[in-house]
């Protein structure tokens, strides 16, 4: 195999479980501000999310997770991976609703459950999509490494 699609296997690798630490992390903080937060009646939503360090943290990781999703995006098209460039297009995308759904549900001073359940689907998409990379990535580079064997 050759040395720099090794590379291009293994940061793009590291890329996906850096998405899903970071989704991971996401969950935990999202679960927080869902436990502990609550949108008062009558309160403008995003007064309620400056007033709050969990849903401000909520905010900023989602911002981050986007901006690396983006990243690992152009990664996998520059290093011209048609599994990794699909996985995280799905990842990237199954992001950006979360986010959209996200700020509709703090829109709608929490109102909008349905919102919250889409952000939570676009969250589970976005992290089996990571997953379903490293699977797929290490399928086709097990049969590569079988061939030295008798």
């Amino acid at each position: 195999m050759n040395r720099s699609i090794t590379r291009a296997e293994s940061r793009l690798k590291t890329s996906a479980l850096i998405m899903i630490a970071l989704l991971s992390i996401q969950f935990f903080a999202g679960i927080f501000a869902n436990l502990y937060v609550d949108f008062p009646k009558g309160v403008d939503g995003m007064t309620v999310v400056r007033g709050s360090l969990a849903l401000s943290v909520h905010l900023a990781l989602a911002v981050l997770i986007e901006l690396a999703g983006l990243a690992f995006l152009i990664a996998s098209i520059v290093f011209r991976r048609a599994r990794w460039i699909i996985a995280s297009a799905v990842g990237f995308a199954a992001i950006l609703f979360s986010i959209t759904n996200g700020f509709a549900f703090v829109e709608s001073a929490g109102t909008h459950d349905l919102n919250s359940f889409l952000m939570a689907t676009g969250f589970i998409v976005s992290l089996l999509a990571y997953f379903a990379g490293i699977a797929f990535a290490q399928a086709k580079t097990a049969p590569d490494q079988q061939q030295g064997s008798p």
